[in-house]
């Protein structure tokens, strides 16, 4: 029995800093989209519209995304939709449609976006399109568009050129074959690959730019006896490692052919290094010969580029290799293959029933996706690819772990409904694959946190953070996942050498914006103003944050005109600061000091207190009190913000004694001699008299020594006798003194 070598591919690779961004949301297959901007990938559904019966599309689909992953537009089945999967005006292809045998032959990888300058608003798509005549030809042709965007709105889309190789052996329009138009970015030239058949070259370059497509022929990727080059099965270039790749077969004398991996390098314009000795090749399974042949039907890479992935058949059996992508030698690459245990056993053929690897493509999780489609013969006959059961999706965890133990295959991961699932994954240029060199886990400028992508390809890093006059040694590290404190927030470009097995492989870059930590200090914690006046406090930052301050002002800076302790929250993503002012209303001062006597035994004390003021007196003192010792003239200064005074003033000695002169009697008979009992009070302060009947009644009482006793109690005469008095007193200075008591007489 005879079995066919089936190549189907998808293999691609970018190189990290193109214009359009990793894409993290797919749409395929009959309207069916997963989500990879949540923490699991998740599905959604998009509207689908097919364009012929029986679900015979082929679904071929591409998106636009922008920088965080998200779609912006997208084509699926020959119709381009907005973000809100709305039909854009004119964005519909006419007789869209494909060979039915396309699948079974190769990769089918037939629209693309693509951009040629960073220019957000104009992006181009090119796609394939045409109406297949019978099964054993095909009629197709390639146009790209270009499409004018305003602010993520399409404005137009509009033809810009066509592309149909005349040769009918083109894999373009040949049956038998798939499609794999596959963009690759190198030497400031967009390009894909077609086979030659016919001529003397290997493949045939077509150059993409702004204007339309050109064939370059003049390149020196030749033909070689007994060796065909397959572009249309596999071409990628390893922007790692700046190398290209093309699928070849060698044919040995006994019929058997050779597969093997085509490796060179770009040097200048279109002409490349080919050498037959840096060619990888493919290990034989046991028992190969002319009529007994092994498939690999899919070929993908893991994200960071380290491995390939072979889906493959053998001896009925359904298989899936992997091998090293970095290995030196073709030995090396031919001894790092293995197999990879299936779940349980799948068979190529089984009741009339076909079963094979239709897509695969990995995420931006780093997880391997594929689809393993069914075929009967009756669909075959009747021109229908399609299956009901082409609707499980399947994954390969960790593909990317060196350790081949902690490689899983996930069976059936996730079933869309019946017929849907088919027939590949959106077309993405190379760099809508790959990630960027790195991710930024913090952007604050305390603590930018920096995780290289590209972990298990490496074997050593060295970092330059594009600071080296503010970061001086720190501006470079040999840590994987390195944190820099920068001095100052705003655009640095971050480049990093990755190391391989003491080797460069590449420098990447890529700009990161350090996101200010917010700081507040103010130029004063404690602050005066006066009466009628206010002071402002700015905590303004320079950049977007917000503010809280303790009246509840949500402004950058905030006016205060009362006495009181403030404070102020200023918040960003990079944390929060905060501080406080205390600040006091005052008054100017107020004149406190006037001309005085002194005791001659006892100073008197001048209080010209005020707020927050200082003082000067003539003697030379600074205090805010002063006790003149001796007559004479005298000044005082004193001057707070709010204002002051200067005043001159005299002090003059004067008896000080405290004397008290107490009469022993008194006759108030009305003739205007001794009629009332009065106390004579020198120098004294806070005076009481009370005076008391032999029964202990108070008769009279007062607080003024210049007051006199007229002999009545409640207005009526008292009568002769002795009466006592007590009296109170403190000194001028208000220090208490003893109390003096004793007896008077009061005669009529």
């Amino acid at each position: 029995m005879k079995r066919y070598i089936l190549f189907f591919i998808a293999l691609h690779f970018s190189f990290p800093g193109s214009a359009q961004h990793q894409a993290k949301q797919w749409i395929f297959g009959q309207g069916l989209g997963m989500d990879f901007t949540t923490p699991q990938v998740s599905f959604f559904n998009v509207p689908y519209i097919p364009n012929e019966p029986n679900h015979r599309d082929y679904n071929q689909s591409s998106v636009y995304c922008d920088e965080k992953g998200e779609i912006l537009l997208y084509f699926l089945n020959g119709k381009y939709y907005d973000k809100n999967n709305n039909i854009i005006s004119g964005g519909e292809v006419y007789e869209y449609k494909f060979s039915p045998n396309t699948l079974l032959f190769g990769e089918n990888k037939t629209s693309f976006f693509i951009n040629f300058s960073n220019n957000k608003n104009v992006i181009f798509h090119y796609y394939v399109y045409g109406e297949p005549e019978n099964i054993s030809t095909k009629n197709h042709s390639i146009r790209l568009n270009k499409i004018t965007l305003n602010n993520s709105t399409i404005i137009s889309i509009d033809s810009i050129d066509t592309y149909n190789n005349s040769n009918p052996v083109s894999f373009i329009n040949r049956a038998n074959s798939g499609i794999n138009l596959t963009p690759i970015s190198s030497k400031g030239n967009i390009f894909f690959m077609i086979d030659a058949p016919g001529t003397n070259k290997a493949v045939i370059i077509v150059k993409i730019d702004s204007t339309g497509f050109q064939e370059i022929l003049n390149h020196n990727i030749i033909r070689q006896n007994n060796t065909s080059l397959f572009p249309e099965q596999l071409f990628f270039f390893h922007p790692l490692t700046e190398t290209f790749f093309i699928l070849g077969k060698k044919y040995d004398s006994n019929g058997i052919h050779h597969t093997f991996l085509e490796r060179f390098k770009h040097q200048n314009n279109f002409n490349f290094s080919i050498n037959p000795t840096n060619r990888l090749f493919f290990p034989l399974k046991p028992g190969i010969n002319n009529q007994n042949t092994q498939a690999f039907i899919k070929y993908c890479i893991t994200l960071q580029g380290r491995y390939i992935y072979m889906f493959g058949s053998w001896n009925n059996q359904l298989f899936i290799e992997r091998a090293d992508l970095f290995a030196k030698d073709s030995l090396a690459f031919y001894n790092s293959h293995v197999q990879i245990p299936l779940p349980q056993p799948l068979q190529l053929i089984s009741s009339g029933t076909t079963q094979y690897w239709l897509d695969s493509q990995v995420g931006p999780d780093g997880n391997i996706y594929f689809m393993l489609a069914k075929r009967n013969q009756i669909s075959l006959t009747n021109q229908t690819p399609n299956n009901p059961e082409n609707k499980f999706l399947c994954r390969i965890i960790n593909p990317e772990d060196s350790d081949i133990n902690n490689v899983q295959i996930e069976m059936n991961f996730h079933t869309f409904p019946d017929w849907s699932l088919f027939a590949s994954f959106p077309g993405l240029s190379t760099n809508q694959l790959m990630p960027p060199p790195f991710e930024v886990l913090s952007s604050c400028s305390d603590s930018v946190h920096l995780d290289l992508n590209y972990k298990n390809i490496i074997d050593s890093v060295w970092w330059d953070f594009g600071d080296p006059v503010g970061l001086g040694t720190a501006n470079n590290s040999s840590v994987v996942s390195p944190v820099i404190k920068y001095p100052n927030y705003g655009k640095y470009y971050v480049s990093v050498q990755l190391w391989f097995d003491g080797d460069t492989l590449r420098t990447l870059g890529d700009t990161v914006l350090v996101e200010p930590v917010p700081h507040v200090e103010f130029p004063f914690h404690d602050t005066l103003i006066c009466i009628g006046e206010s002071v402002t406090v700015d905590a303004s930052q320079g950049f977007e944050a917000s503010y809280l301050w303790s009246t509840g002002s949500t402004d950058s800076v905030l006016e205060i005109t009362e006495t009181g302790l403030y404070w102020v929250q200023v918040s960003t993503a990079c944390g929060t600061a905060y501080d406080t002012v205390q600040v006091r209303v005052i008054r100017a001062p107020e004149e406190a000091v006037h001309d005085t006597s002194v005791c001659f035994f006892g100073p008197v004390l001048f209080d010209v207190s005020a707020d927050s003021a200082t003082y000067l007196w003539s003697t030379g003192s600074t205090g805010p009190t002063f006790a003149p010792r001796q007559i004479g003239n005298y000044w005082v200064e004193v001057q707070n913000i709010c204002g002051g005074y200067y005043k001159e003033f005299r002090v003059e000695l004067e008896n000080c004694e405290k004397t008290l002169y107490i009469p022993n009697a008194f006759t108030p008979n009305g003739d205007g001699v001794n009629d009332c009992f009065q106390v004579s009070a020198e120098n004294v302060a806070d005076y009481l008299i009370q005076i008391f009947n032999r029964w202990g009644t108070m008769v009279y009482s007062s607080t003024d020594p210049k007051e006199c006793w007229d002999g009545q109690y409640q207005g009526k005469p008292v009568q002769e006798g002795v009466y006592l008095y007590l009296i109170r007193y403190t000194d001028r200075d208000g220090n208490p003194q003893t109390p003096k008591r004793g007896e008077i007489v009061l005669y009529r």
